[in-house]
């Protein structure tokens, strides 16, 4: 499965807020993502009026991946993938892309997600940090990239 990456367009918006839905609920079921809906695309809004960018991954089935990152701040908001796609590069690629144009990368990732934590640990981040989601009250892990 090969997907291309481009620069999100507002047409973009309503595939990223039904994929974020759908890999999110599997990692934590008793969470209502589809309730949070409105919330996350409000929350896409607000990342992109503030200089963030959208990087979606698209294949033959559609929008296969996305991520959010705020170049200001080399935090990455979202790094998400279509369940579909979940095993194949287009994490990696997502995340590649951004590591070639940044020398710091920054995200937060939920403690209780071990696969997400073994990803980014393979991808060269090491924790800085913990803290809790203020949205959602669960235990995060902050991790960072650093180029060299």
């Amino acid at each position: 499965m090969s997907a291309k990456l481009r620069a999100a367009s507002a047409d973009d918006r309503d595939a990223m807020i039904a994929l974020w839905i759908e890999a999110w609920t599997p990692v934590f079921p008793d969470i209502d993502f589809a309730a949070r809906a409105t919330w996350f695309g409000d929350h896409i809004d607000t990342l992109t009026a503030k200089g963030a960018r959208v990087t979606v991954a698209q294949d033959a089935a559609g929008l296969s991946g996305f991520s959010i990152f705020d170049p200001a701040t080399g935090d990455m908001d979202q790094l998400c993938v279509a369940l579909r796609a979940q095993g194949s590069p287009v994490a990696r690629d997502l995340l590649d892309a951004l590591k070639r144009a940044n020398p710091r990368v920054t995200l937060a990732v939920n403690r209780d997600n071990p696969r997400a934590r073994r990803f980014y640990a393979r991808e060269g981040f090491r924790i800085v940090g913990e803290g809790v989601s203020e949205r959602s009250g669960l235990p995060l892990v902050f991790m960072e990239w650093r180029a060299g």
